[in-house]
């Protein structure tokens, strides 16, 4: 199922590229959400379930205005939580009302939330192993654009343990190097 997953991501990477054609997109999509449907009893772990979070965000940031994207993401929203879990289900949430138009900004509302993590780990496709100094809690969801500079940087110096990553709404804004160790 796993494997599944990689292939469904490799195809809508591929959609990315403006040299290759878009015009199966619609198939993908609807491949994906068969793919769903058949596969409500499965347990997926944190990984798998990352990556097909990332495949439909790819999907509604290519082609927002198509109703085949909102369907797969509303799909996405009626999986189990073994498939999808908690966190990515309020991400999915986020995506829809951006795909309906309903994200209003409101005054009253707080600021994003700004936490700083120690970088432990970067996995081969920018997945980072962050760790929450004030809680303890370890979060491997948040990725780095692969040769960005932030990508440089940690990649230069996770396995120091000397790199600390300030996330705001599950985005790096900046990467600092703690030049004491």
């Amino acid at each position: 199922m796993e494997a599944r997953i990689d292939m469904f991501w490799e195809a809508s990477n591929a959609f990315t590229d403006p040299s290759n054609k878009r015009t199966k997109w619609k198939n993908e999509v609807s491949k994906l959400r068969k793919f769903l449907f058949r596969n409500q009893s499965a347990r997926l772990a944190d990984l798998p379930q990352q990556r097909l979070l990332d495949t439909i965000r790819l999907y509604t940031q290519l082609f927002p205005e198509e109703e085949d994207v909102l369907l797969l993401v509303k799909d996405a929203l009626a999986m189990p939580f073994g498939v999808v879990g908690t966190k990515n289900k309020k991400k999915l949430l986020k995506l829809h009302e951006q795909l309906l138009g309903q994200e209003e900004m409101d005054e009253n509302a707080p600021p994003p939330l700004e936490r700083w993590f120690s970088c432990v780990g970067m996995d081969v496709d920018g997945y980072l192993s962050l760790l929450d100094d004030e809680s303890g809690e370890m979060i491997e969801s948040i990725q780095v654009q692969k040769k960005c500079e932030h990508w440089k940087l940690i990649k230069k110096h996770v396995n120091d343990g000397s790199v600390r990553v300030k996330v705001i709404e599950d985005a790096i804004v900046q990467v600092e190097i703690d030049q004491e160790q």
